[in-house]
């Protein structure tokens, strides 16, 4: 237990520490270079959704007609059964 607290409050001091830094960076840059690291981010994040859109249609299940019908053909039958079966 005591390990994993070292080892917490040291990925934890080196987190603060980034982020302490990636905060001065972004302080001192121009409205221009803000402007330019916006793009990039959205430029990304389109990227990503368009190869997990990607991904979903590759294992999108479509439906089988024929499957479909017998489906509902058998689920028909299942309701009329028991007043067959009188």
């Amino acid at each position: 237990m005591v390990i994993e607290k070292k080892y917490y409050d040291i990925a934890q001091r080196e987190l603060e520490e980034m982020q302490r830094e990636i905060n001065e960076e972004k302080a001192q840059m121009s409205e221009e270079e803000i402007l330019e690291d916006k793009k990039w981010h959205d430029e990304q994040l389109e990227t990503i959704i368009k190869k997990a859109e990607a991904h979903m249609r590759r294992f999108k299940k479509v439906p089988d007609p024929q499957k479909v019908v017998k489906f509902t053909f058998y689920k028909k039958m299942h309701w009329k059964l028991p007043e067959i079966c009188r």
